[in-house]
């Protein structure tokens, strides 16, 4: 999980190839984008667990990470 700024995706012109978005060393299926939210920094976001315990997290203690760098894992963000 990892938190951006909404100012790194940016307008592009036409014909143009993009922007690299997450870069992945090895082609494993958990290095993969699976959800992408957008939400203010004192929102509140619900994880729930695999045994159903779900956690409240606000968004500002997400930590903040760059277009290409890698995200923390949820457990050790999570309380």
């Amino acid at each position: 999980i990892k938190r951006m700024p909404l100012k790194t995706f940016e307008r592009q012109n036409r014909g143009t190839r993009g922007k690299r978005g997450t870069s992945s060393t090895g082609n494993s299926s958990d290095d993969e984008v699976a959800h992408c939210f957008t939400c203010n920094d004192h929102d509140t976001l619900l994880m729930v667990s695999q045994s159903g315990i779900a956690y409240g997290l606000r968004a500002y203690r997400v930590p903040v990470a760059g277009r290409v760098a890698k995200g923390q894992p949820i457990p050790s963000v999570l309380p």
